[in-house]
């Protein structure tokens, strides 16, 4: 069974001339109006000849791993010799090939190993945050960029917590975990992460989004019939941070109860960990409620509860 890398290839290769096909034919719709490949390229470099990446491992052209999966039935597949350049030595990252003492790719080659692999980086990206599609393109082109250098599995795994509330298209809790991550911390990482978390912290309009409304409080945005909440939220990854962010309550003109929110018709809210929320004239007590002058019992609600 051919590796996911080398099947893109079949498509992407022109198998007559041996030369690359247009790279957009074959991309996801994600990118059909955002073109990450320049942004990828200042980060990545473009090497023709095997060399060492930032973590020591062996790579050729942009960025293309070498000790990954697949890799060899992908070289192979763009018609080059993986043996000898696995095998060769390893020039200098940064410095020019010399094409006589050491195997290099051609250009095509190069384009081709190049598509292949942002391919899967965007669908790494679809397949994880929700709404991407739907976002800005100097967004797109930083989670393109930070899923392309991790691959799928690593960003999957290790960029859980940053997926989820970016696909909750929550720009400032999103960075805020980024920048508590290993990723964003490593020395090897964290000048590539951070300049991508500057690009994401910016955000997008909300207006543009599926969610239009923008929270005034944080770089989030809400459904146009929701509240826009505020919570206390410890981020935990490599190091922890104390942070406020942003979620959406699923009520119009809602109160705002830290890790719930309550309904206009039941708008007190219940600060002893019940969850409940009373009518107006009305407090609280033990999750029950009791008229502020004659202290009738009344009917209580339960919240809409924030979950992560």
């Amino acid at each position: 069974m051919h590796h996911p890398l080398a099947v893109m290839l079949l498509y992407l290769l022109d198998t007559a001339s041996g030369s690359a096909i247009l790279m957009n034919q074959w991309r996801p719709a994600l990118a059909v109006t955002c073109d990450p490949r320049s942004f990828i390229r200042q980060n990545e470099g473009t090497m023709n000849c095997m060399y060492l990446n930032s973590d020591g491992h062996k790579a050729i052209g942009v960025g293309f791993k070498l000790e990954s999966p697949g890799a060899r039935e992908a070289v192979t597949e763009v018609g080059a010799d993986f043996n000898n350049i696995i095998t060769g030595a390893a020039t200098q990252q940064g410095q020019t090939c010399n094409c006589q003492n050491v195997t290099c790719l051609a250009n095509n080659q190069v384009d081709a190993l190049f598509a292949a692999s942002l391919y899967e980086a965007e669908n790494t990206i679809i397949s994880t945050v929700g709404y991407i599609g739907d976002m800005c393109c100097q967004v797109q082109n930083a989670v393109t960029d930070m899923a392309y250098d991790l691959g799928p599995s690593e960003f999957t795994t290790s960029l859980k917590w940053f997926s989820y509330f970016l696909g909750q298209i929550n720009f400032q809790a999103a960075t805020d975990d980024l920048l508590v991550t290993a990723y964003c911390n490593s020395a090897k990482t964290q000048a590539r992460c951070r300049r991508d978390e500057a690009y994401i912290r910016a955000g997008c309009p909300c207006s543009s989004t599926p969610r239009p409304q923008t929270c005034p409080a944080t770089k989030a945005c809400c459904n146009s019939d929701n509240t826009c909440c505020t919570e206390a939220y410890t981020m935990r990854e490599q190091y922890q941070k104390n942070v406020t962010i942003s979620w959406c309550c699923p009520l119009t003109g809602a109160s705002c109860c830290g890790t719930f929110c309550c309904s206009t018709k039941f708008p007190v809210c219940c600060t002893d960990g019940s969850g409940n929320c009373c009518p107006a004239k009305t407090t609280c007590r033990g999750g029950r409620c009791y008229s502020n002058k004659t202290w009738q019992l009344h009917k209580a609600m339960h919240g809409k509860t924030i979950y992560f």
